[in-house]
């Protein structure tokens, strides 16, 4: 996107909802920045009729929509790229090099194990506030006898993430057992200081200190995160977040006075 020019060839007069983030879009330009950044919450649903009328109506886009509706109707088995490849077009959103990495992006993750894939959308939910739904999505992914042949890294890191979404929903007995689930596959300092951290917000002082006695912690690292505890956050999922649409939209339209 290095060398885009960001220009409007129409803005809507209402608006498309993207449910999953939670986000209204008004122009192609910004249908392909959520594209490019949040490929985890986009599959063949995506392009469904709502989608494909908003960009008739609203947009006027004719040709992409007829582009659109032939791949849909006449190839046999559809994939992603053949659908977020000609919106991009659309825009001129991408230079060659760009184009080519957003290709290899869409195959990589169309290769990727469902277990794998589903784990990112459910991170995404957590970063853009659906926790309930990232819940219900960890908890599916939970179920799937593909997870554990994953290895313990992956389900541990599914059930720390899934209590990152119950302790910002305050449901802090459900966070500590995701969390003491995801050290006994991990081990590993981050995951215990979330089950720590957890412990301290749903128990106490106390209940902390003798969960830390039972980890085995040391007394300076107790005394450590005892001292960070006391003006902590919720637990964060590991990697960073998506940048925000939101804040990119409100960026771009004052920018461009649109």
């Amino acid at each position: 996107m290095s060398t885009t020019i960001l220009c409007q060839i129409k803005r809507a007069e209402i608006p498309f909802h993207i449910e999953e983030a939670d986000v209204n879009i008004r122009s192609i330009e910004e249908l392909c920045y959520y594209l490019q950044n949040n490929l985890p919450l986009v599959d063949l649903s995506f392009f469904g009729t709502k989608l494909v009328e908003w960009l008739d109506t609203e947009l006027g886009a004719h040709q992409l929509v007829a582009d659109l509706h032939r791949i849909v109707t006449e190839a046999p088995d559809p994939h992603l790229q053949d659908l977020v490849m000609p919106v991009m077009r659309e825009a001129s959103w991408l230079n060659a090099e760009e184009e080519q990495q957003m290709w290899e992006r869409l195959r990589s993750l169309e290769e990727e194990p469902v277990a794998s894939r589903m784990k990112q959308r459910a991170d995404a939910y957590v970063r853009y506030g659906k926790l309930a739904r990232a819940v219900r999505t960890y908890d599916m992914i939970l179920k799937l006898r593909q997870t554990e042949k994953l290895g313990l890294s992956f389900s541990g890191s599914v059930w720390h993430n899934k209590g990152v979404a119950h302790a910002r929903l305050f449901q802090m007995d459900e966070a500590i057992r995701c969390m003491e689930e995801a050290y006994e596959r991990m081990h590993t300092m981050q995951t215990l200081r979330s089950l720590l951290l957890c412990t301290w917000q749903g128990k106490g002082e106390e209940a902390f200190r003798a969960a830390a006695d039972e980890k085995a912690v040391d007394p300076e690292t107790r005394e450590l995160l005892a001292s960070e505890f006391r003006s902590a956050e919720f637990p964060e999922e590991p990697g960073d977040p998506f940048a925000s649409l939101d804040d990119w939209i409100r960026k771009y339209r004052r920018e461009t006075e649109l």
